[in-house]
């Protein structure tokens, strides 16, 4: 995950974790893992390993589907080389 993504999960966690209604550290007792923990992924200051995130979306009930908003203005692909973050 990149720095902006991990930036993008952690405003992603933040909302859907306050529209729960749920404090940083209940969000970690639902989900075993520190208030602490949860912080640092809610600011992007730390990147989830792929296990973590999705145990995070699924406790804040959000898919991680959702981190793949359009890309940002001059992207490139760099699996494929497409503008825009293409697949081909």
């Amino acid at each position: 995950m990149s720095d902006r993504a991990a930036v993008l999960f952690g405003r992603q966690l933040r909302a859907a974790r306050e529209r729960l209604g749920l404090s940083q550290r209940e969000m970690g007792e639902r989900v075993h893992m520190t208030q602490a923990g949860i912080s640092l992924y809610e600011t992007g200051t730390r990147t989830p390993p792929l296990d973590v995130a999705l145990k995070l979306a699924q406790g804040a009930g959000f898919s991680l589907d959702a981190l793949n908003g359009p890309p940002p203005r001059g992207f490139t692909c760099n699996a494929c080389g497409a503008p825009g973050g293409g697949r081909g």
